[in-house]
Formats: structure tokens, C-alpha cells, sequence
């Protein structure tokens, strides 16, 4: 199974990576920061829900619970 996982914070990115070493020796697993914070290339939620959700087969969005 693919799963594509995205975060919003520096500590949901932590969370996420934790989850990712959980899973990763069963399915592949994809996991992005979706924030300026990121040192990396900005990762716009939009264009990442839609590349991800038609190349990957499960969703996981790492967020506050009053998202």
C-alpha cells in the first residue's frame, strides 16, 4: 500500500516520522511538511492533495485536533 502523510508542524513533522518507521516495513510511506518553516521547498497543501491522492492508496494528514 502507498500512503502519502503530510504535517503541519515541526512537531506533527516528528509525529509523522515516528509513524512513517511504523509502517514503512510494510507499505510505502511518503511523508511531507507542509509549512514555510520547512528548509526544504514549500509544500502548498492543495498541490500536495491532489498529487497524492491519485497516486497513493490511503491519506494521512498529521494536524491539530481542532483542524
Amino acid at each position: 500500500m502507498k500512503i502519502g502523510m503530510i504535517s503541519f508542524t515541526r512537531q506533527g513533522f516528528a509525529l509523522a516520522k515516528k509513524i512513517e518507521e511504523k509502517l514503512k516495513s510494510i507499505h510505502t510511506v511518503n511523508v511531507s511538511w507542509c509549512s514555510k518553516e520547512n528548509q526544504g521547498e514549500e509544500v502548498l497543501l492543495k498541490d500536495w492533495s491532489r498529487e497524492h491522492f491519485l497516486e497513493d492508496d490511503a491519506l494521512i494528514f498529521v494536524g491539530a485536533a481542532g483542524i
